[in-house]
């Protein structure tokens, strides 16, 4: 937003007649009292936070403080039966690997309200105002933790994954699964789900077929017998779209039989095989951004 009245104005001065009345006497200041139609209301400002108008109740400072308080009840109630390490329920919650999405958000919102609470005015004046992207950002906050988002949100979509198909050379899978750095991707048939291929499946073909190898023209519906996710010794799960982030969180941390945890998450519609493939998650895209 453009600040009006930035540099020259181009407005000529105000003749004294305008300035002062009549008899030379200042004119009465227009004043209006906080919360009143005149200074109620954001203004130019206005935004939309969850997707309803918000009209401030008193200053932005006020709301924003309000925000927070109702973070905190929140917060309260979610680690009401946890052993805390922090006398803040809000400093907990950003060391808490579910905050990781929203950390960084979190943490200016957290020094502002500090800021505010300890050093609240200066004179009568606010020493700092929330913007309309930090209201923003505090209602996401809220939403987040009254409403975690869908897994789906952190997944790379269907329609991005690396597929591979049974008619493909097995060889020129490999060669371009090690140049983009991927360690497994589904194998697919008319937008069927088959099963996982990985370097698992090309030990488990070599030691089946006794030492045959792969040649150039082995398909991977050749290793058909050794793709389905049953045949693999790596853990891959299947949910529906409907699914939260914390769901397949702890789906990640879990370790599961021989000590071996999650490797991969196919999203489709309901949570079966047999469905359109709607996203894949790795551990990376849930947990590989926390601290």
């Amino acid at each position: 937003m453009s600040r009006r009245g930035a540099g020259r104005s181009g407005r000529q001065p105000k003749r004294a007649a305008e300035k002062y009345g009549k008899k030379g006497t200042p004119r009465p200041r227009k004043t209006c009292k906080q919360g009143s139609p005149s200074s109620a209301g954001p203004g130019p400002e206005e935004s939309r936070l969850g997707g309803e108008n918000v009209e401030w109740s008193g200053t932005k400072v006020h709301a924003f403080l309000d925000m927070y308080k109702q973070l905190e009840d929140e917060l309260e109630d979610k680690y009401r039966h946890a052993r805390r390490k922090c006398s803040s329920v809000v400093f907990e919650f950003t060391k808490d690997p579910e905050s990781a999405p929203i950390r960084d958000k979190l943490n200016v919102c957290r020094e502002l309200r500090n800021l505010l609470t300890h050093n609240a005015n200066l004179k009568g004046i606010p020493v700092a105002e929330p913007s309309v992207p930090l209201m923003e950002a505090m209602q996401e906050i809220l939403d987040f933790v009254r409403k975690p988002p869908l897994a789906l949100e952190f997944a790379t979509r269907g329609e991005q994954v690396m597929k591979a198909s049974t008619h493909q050379k097995v060889m020129r899978v490999m060669e371009v699964m090690d140049k983009n750095g991927f360690s497994h991707i589904p194998v697919m048939n008319n937008g069927t789900f088959l099963g996982v291929f990985s370097s698992g499946v090309i030990m488990r073909y070599l030691l089946g077929s006794r030492g045959e190898g792969i040649t150039p023209d082995t398909t991977i519906g050749d290793l058909r017998d050794y793709i389905s996710v049953e045949k693999h010794a790596e853990n891959y799960e299947f949910v529906a779209k409907d699914t939260s982030y914390l769901t397949v969180r702890e789906m990640f941390e879990k370790v599961k039989g021989r000590n071996q945890r999650v490797s991969v998450i196919f999203i489709t519609e309901q949570g079966r095989q047999d469905q359109k493939l709607l996203g894949v998650l790795t551990p990376w895209d849930v947990l590989g951004n926390l601290d």
